[in-house]
């Protein structure tokens, strides 16, 4: 009883904080403000999202993109071409726009839009520099009398400000006797990691760490920054349940593999993912003990990010 009344007096001046906000929804609830989300990568194809948010007036509205705008994108002062994509690809969601430029660290992305209506929204991010893998495993190991899947993962911090993201992939394909057929089926899927034996990800601070009983990622998209690493090597450590692959004599199978994803993020890109960490994670807003966090953005005239980043595969391993 004691300790029920120490967390209420705590509790207790949060509350009636959070209940000094007020918003202002008139401005955007007539057509909703521009959006626009661009993630620059050391891949081939850079997809540009341009949309407006949907006015609260009108929540049957929802258009996922907008055809039409004029979109002008610069690397380092050299204009890059934009298409439109009206029809999905393996590379391009459908209503997207597009460009095709590999980016290399240290480049300016610079991106301007005008939507049909009249509104103009920009952002720009610069793009990290990659830190290579040094070392990495994916094997089974014993943990509390059962068996997981450990993913290590080792880096060196270069020291400065730097950002850095993991997810871990799992691939599965099967073949199924269908009738008299051979049914081949194949799935690609983000595994959801137990993360609480690892410190850079599983440590809260504050008084959500104490009523938080651990941290959670969104889409199993962790992330951290390099505070307590300072140029120093680190060994990462997760684990999962083990999914395994079998094999029978009639042909049929299900293979299972796993990789490690391993990023380096722009401070936009980072700063975005953790304020939506934080949604997730805001047990006291849920309560009514603090306000609801807002999407980080970075872009100017709407809302939004520009952010970048450099990503490494490990190899498929197959368990």
């Amino acid at each position: 009883m004691k300790s029920v009344r120490i967390i209420l007096s705590i509790l207790m001046p949060l509350l009636f904080a959070a209940c000094t906000y007020e918003f202002d929804l008139q401005p955007s609830a007539e057509s909703g403000r521009p959006v626009l989300y661009v993630f620059p990568g050391n891949r081939d194809t850079i997809v540009i999202q341009c949309s407006r948010s949907v006015p609260v007036t009108r929540p049957d509205s929802l258009k996922p993109s907008v055809s039409g705008a004029e979109i002008s994108v610069w690397v380092d002062g050299e204009f890059c071409p934009v298409q439109w994509n009206g029809q999905a690809t393996p590379a391009v969601p459908k209503g997207c726009y597009y460009y095709v430029k590999r980016m290399q660290a240290g480049q300016k992305v610079q991106i301007d839009c005008r939507l049909p209506e009249g509104d103009h929204v920009k952002g720009e991010t610069v793009v990290p520099e990659q830190i290579p893998i040094d070392d990495w495993n994916i094997a089974m190991t014993n943990q509390k009398n059962s068996q997981m899947v450990e993913f290590r993962l080792r880096f060196t911090d270069k020291g400065g400000k730097r950002f850095y993201g993991l997810r871990v992939e799992k691939m599965v394909q099967d073949a199924w006797i269908y009738e008299e057929d051979t049914v081949h089926y194949q799935y690609l899927q983000t595994e959801l990691c137990q993360i609480d034996k690892e410190p850079l990800l599983s440590e809260s601070n504050g008084l959500e760490g104490v009523l938080t009983e651990y941290r959670q990622y969104e889409n199993g998209f962790y992330i951290w920054d390099n505070e307590r690493l300072r140029g120093k090597p680190y060994t990462l450590k997760i684990y999962t349940n083990p999914e395994r692959s079998w094999d029978r004599p009639n042909g049929t199978y299900s293979h299972v593999y796993y990789r490690m994803v391993f990023y380096s993020l722009s401070e936009p890109y980072f700063r975005y993912l953790e304020s939506r960490n934080a949604q997730i994670n805001n047990e006291l807003g849920d309560m009514g003990f603090s306000p609801v966090r807002p999407d980080y953005s970075n872009v100017d005239g709407g809302i939004g990010v520009v952010g970048a980043y450099q990503v490494e595969y490990t190899p498929w391993v197959r368990l």
